[in-house]
Parts: C-alpha cells; structure tokens; sequence
C-alpha cells in the first residue's frame, strides 16, 4: 500500500466584505415646550452598533441608541426656538463607520389666529387742561368681543387708562396735574387673540386764570360760605393735600370720581365672613373700582345715613373680584393684608365726624389690571368702638386716641 501527502490552499479573493453601515432618516419640525421624539436608524453593516454625534442639539433634548444600536432616537421638551445643525456617527461591529450631517427645526409654540377680521381702533384723545377734570374714550370695533387692552408710554399726570366691562371702549380720566404733550400707544387684543395697536398723544395745556374786572363801587356783599368741592371734583390743590398727608409716591393721587366707578357688587359668602372675623359687618355696597398699576388713588365714600354726624368706626373692604370668585378667601389671609388708609373731607382736610360723603385715600400695589369693589363695614355690636372720643387730658375709659382712620382691606393676590 502507497501513501500520498497532497495539500490545498483556500483564498479568500472571490469573498466580498460586508458592506460599511448606512444611516437614513431625518429629524421633523419640533416646537417649544411640546414633548418631541424622532428616530433615525442604520442598516448593512454588522451589528451591534455604536452611535455619537458632533454638534448642538435642541436646548431640552438629548440623542440615545436602543440596546442594539440600530435606530438613534433625538427626544425631549424643547425649550427654544431655532435651526440646530449636528452631524451623527455609527460604527459597526467590524469598526466600519458611516456619518450624516443632520438640522433639526424648533419652531416657536405661538398659536395662530384663527381667520377673521382683526380689531380696528377708532378715535383720539382732545386736549385737556390742568386742574380740570378730563375724560375722553377711543373704541373697537371687528375683532371678537370681549377685548383687553393695554398702553406702553406716558400718560398725564394724575390720569389713567380704563377699560370697560367687555373692553369695547378705554377711557383715559383724571385731574391732570401738569401741562405737556403726552405719547403712548394703546394695544387691544380681542377673544380669538388677534391684535392692533395705535400711537396716540393727549396734550394738556396750562390753567388760564380769567382776567380780574374793573373794580366798580359797589356796596360790600355780605359774606358767603366758600363753596366746598365734591367728592366728585375734587381741586388739583385738595389733591395735593391728599397726597401729602396719604405719603403718596410724586406722581400724585390719581382720583376716581363716581362717574368713573361702576356698578357695586354683592359680597361673596367668603368676603362676608372674613369681615365678620375681623370683627365688622358690612352695611353697604359701593360701587366698584379699577386700577391698572401700583400707585395712590382717591374715591368718594358715601355715609350711610344713620352714621352721618357720629364718629362710628368704619372700614371698607376692598375686595379682589377675581381673587373672590376663584379661591377660598380666609380671614387669616385677609388680616395680613389690612393697609392703613385715611379719610378726608370734601376739602381734604381729617374728619373729625362723619359727614354724608367723604374721601378714601389709600396705597395700591397691583401687578395687573383689577377690578375691586368696594364695602362699608361698621364694628360689630358685640364690640362697638367710638373713634376719637377724648377726655381731658387723656383718654377716656383707657380708649387710645385714634383719629378717625379708615382701614382698607385689601383682598388681592400681590402677583398673579
């Protein structure tokens, strides 16, 4: 028997390589503060793969693989807007690499409004003059009732910007205090979120003092009482006066005649029962104030008849619509927030007695347009208090000497 050795040799030349990976997809169109998730993925090449990238993402977004490395998912909560430009990586098992250069779009999250007519604003501001009560209103018209507004600028001293209840008109008021040409620009937003601004300017011109007349000889006129202001009309000079003694910042005391305030309001069971805790009834409604900014006001009160020509201690509560109607309103939330405010007669002067009608000077800080209306309260007859009750040379029965005060509840959230 005859043995043979034989060999043969194998050659790879005819075997073709695994294909490199290759990446396909795109990242959508994403938008701010709305939760975002896409996924690109890989194919040929071996598995598993590995997955980097070089660039900037999205603020709020980050890029993760699956446990096998083929899809590369991009997903968060974007928190800007803008175009993002990152290239991605993915190496195979056999270390063969593919890369893509990728964007993503983050748009912003502002909603579009609807089809339709936007808002017009009509009309324009006359000329006032100082010391002399003003008030004037511009309109809007299309849009979708009901309508905010809002100004940016300067308005005269000692006025202010008022809308009414659906916001179809904003009616600038006031006593102004100082003489000048005064820019703003109004914006008016309607229900659909549509928009429209107007420039506008108000100018106040100087007081003119009428000439004095050729004295004639006349027989001398018998004295009569120097007339007396309402609370309605109050002077530039009583005003001063107010502000003086209120501590008021130097734009003034802006005044809120009775013509400008609007229908008063029943008290919530909340509002009722927070004046009972704090020891009051309340005995009247008076009607309702607005303000759009931090700053010192003035509004008429009027004294309950019964009260007039006594020196009963009173309050009024002013209470935040919004605050009353939205949340449980608690005597202990309210007492924190009592303000000192003061009372004045027709002529500014500090009450001894109460009169039929009286002036209410207080400090607002507000951060929005509010609405308060507005509630006289008497102390509860379980603790009646007589204010300003002296005796010589002290006080009597140990009753510190208050003055006649005026506390001012104010139910109202400091920012909202």
């Amino acid at each position: 028997q005859t043995n043979k050795r034989l060999s043969v040799t194998i050659s790879d030349d005819n075997i073709t390589p695994p294909p490199a990976p290759t990446i396909s997809g795109t990242f959508p169109t994403g938008k701010v503060s709305t939760a975002y998730s896409a996924s690109i993925s890989v194919s040929d090449g071996q598995s598993p793969y590995t997955w980097s990238y070089n660039g900037t993402l999205p603020d709020g977004t980050r890029l993760t693989q699956n446990s096998n490395g083929d899809t590369y998912t991009l997903s968060g909560n974007p928190t800007k807007a803008g175009t993002f430009a990152f290239t991605v990586t993915v190496t195979d098992a056999d270390s063969k690499t593919t890369s893509k250069a990728l964007t993503v779009t983050i748009s912003s999250n502002t909603p579009t409004p609807p089809p339709g007519i936007a808002p017009t604003i009509s009309g324009t501001f006359p000329e006032g003059k100082v010391s002399t009560a003003y008030s004037a209103s511009i309109k809007v018209a299309n849009g979708k009732s009901p309508y905010t507004w809002s100004y940016n600028g300067t308005l005269p001293d000692g006025t202010r910007l008022t809308q009414n209840s659906n916001g179809d008109t904003y009616t600038l008021s006031g006593n102004p205090t100082k003489a000048g040409t005064f820019a703003f620009t109004v914006t008016v937003t309607d229900a659909d979120s549509r928009t429209a601004s107007k420039a506008l300017t108000v100018t106040i011109s100087a007081a003119t003092s009428s000439p004095s007349p050729t004295p004639t000889p006349t027989p001398t006129p018998t004295p009569t009482p120097e007339s007396v202001p309402t609370p309605d009309t109050p002077s530039a000079e009583v005003l001063s006066n107010i502000a003086d003694k209120l501590g008021a910042e130097t734009s003034g005391v802006s005044y809120i005649g009775q013509s400008d305030m609007t229908e008063s309001q029943t008290p919530t069971a909340e509002i009722e029962n927070a004046v009972n805790a704090d020891g009051y009834e309340i005995i009247s409604n008076q009607g309702s104030i607005s303000v759009e900014q931090s700053g010192s006001y003035a509004f008429p009160i009027t004294v309950p008849e019964d009260l007039v020509g006594t020196n009963t201690a009173l309050k009024v509560y002013l209470a935040d619509r919004t605050l009353a109607t939205g949340t449980t309103v608690n005597a202990s939330a309210m007492s924190s927030e009592i303000v000192e405010a003061q009372i004045f007669t027709e002529s500014g002067e500090t009450v001894t007695t109460l009169p039929e009608k009286v002036i209410a000077a207080v400090n607002l800080e507000v951060s929005t347009p509010t609405t308060f209306s507005t509630h006289v309260a008497k102390k509860a007859e379980s603790s009646n208090q007589i204010i300003g009750t002296t005796g010589s040379g002290g006080c009597n029965s140990g009753l510190a000497v208050l003055g006649l005060g005026l506390a001012v509840l104010l139910m109202f959230r400091r920012s909202r």
